[in-house]
């Protein structure tokens, strides 16, 4: 089994949420992954991978352009790998051409201010 959690998991934590028998039970093997923003050098790479996977399930054959990369590598990815993978897709999506330019990807990706989400409630889309 492989759990994920963004959150550190002390023990001593009053406000934790996992009780310490499965915490114990799933703590064999800690593997600590830096943020996406921490190693910026692979963002293209993984870019062009994802671009590469949703072209090809869209029967397209995509690629980005150098001011899409650019600004691709200028933001800090709050939500790490999984929103790129969501921002290439959308763009891919909502792209007219088979270049991806910066004008095509999402405004907090050119602005370089991430989404906050709104306080209060969580919605969890899965698709």
């Amino acid at each position: 089994m492989i759990s994920a959690t963004h959150r550190n998991l002390p023990l001593g934590d009053s406000r934790r949420k996992i009780s310490r028998g499965p915490f114990y039970r799933l703590r064999v093997v800690t593997i600590e992954l830096p943020p996406l923003r921490a190693h910026k050098e692979d963002i293209a790479i993984l870019a062009e991978a994802f671009v590469r996977l949703h072209g090809a399930r869209l029967g397209r054959t995509p690629r980005l352009g150098k001011e899409a990369v650019k600004a691709l590598e200028n933001y800090d990815w709050p939500g790490n790998v999984r929103e790129l993978k969501n921002a290439i897709e959308r763009s891919l999506v909502l792209s007219r051409g088979e270049e991806i330019g910066a004008n095509d990807l999402p405004e907090e990706v050119l602005h370089g201010t991430p989404v906050a989400p709104k306080g209060g409630t969580t919605a969890r889309i899965w698709g």
